[in-house]
């Protein structure tokens, strides 16, 4: 899938609220494509794409509030905290991938080294490692069931809706 969002009806000589209007359109369904994948917790990938996807419209709202209707200032407090989750997310994703990277590394080594002495150390830091990994898998866990429930919360929804229907009107 493409992150490229094609604008077919901006021209130079249309308002800058319909400009404005058809943005966000655009990038409201590329957050409603991203966010299918919400449910899934092994869409590592997805969900980061739902974040930059969440960033871009929080950054369009911001640099355009002047214009826009009264939903934008609600709705990007609520993409504010979603984006937030998403990014903790991420590090944790990267943070539990490094740390399977650092253990399959003393794996190798601790079948390499001869000397007992050795090998002991590095059956330690094997498990200090893996209990670092399985903590912040935890931890993923319940930011991940925080960051669906705010997305499935129905006031979140109920703004997207009202922002969405704002924004179809400003743009006519």
């Amino acid at each position: 899938m493409s992150d490229t969002i094609r604008f077919s009806h901006i021209y130079p000589d249309i308002s800058a609220e319909a400009g404005v209007s058809e943005i966000l359109q655009a990038l409201l369904t590329v957050i409603r494509i991203w966010s299918a994948f919400i449910n899934n917790p092994e869409k590592i990938k997805e969900h980061h794409r739902l974040r930059i996807a969440v960033k871009e419209t929080r950054y369009t709202i911001e640099l355009n509030m002047r214009i826009l209707p009264e939903p934008a200032a609600k709705l990007t407090e609520e993409l504010k905290k979603l984006q937030d989750m998403l990014g903790a997310l991420h590090d944790l994703d990267i943070l539990q991938q490094r740390l399977q990277d650092a253990i399959k590394s003393c794996e190798k080594n601790r079948r390499l080294k001869q000397l007992e002495a050795q090998r002991s150390q590095i059956l330690q830091k094997i498990k200090s490692l893996e209990s670092l990994k399985q903590t912040a898998g935890e931890q993923r866990q319940r930011l991940y069931e925080q960051c669906v429930a705010l997305w499935q919360n129905e006031q979140t929804q109920t703004l997207l809706q009202s922002f969405r229907d704002a924004i179809e009107v400003l743009g006519k």
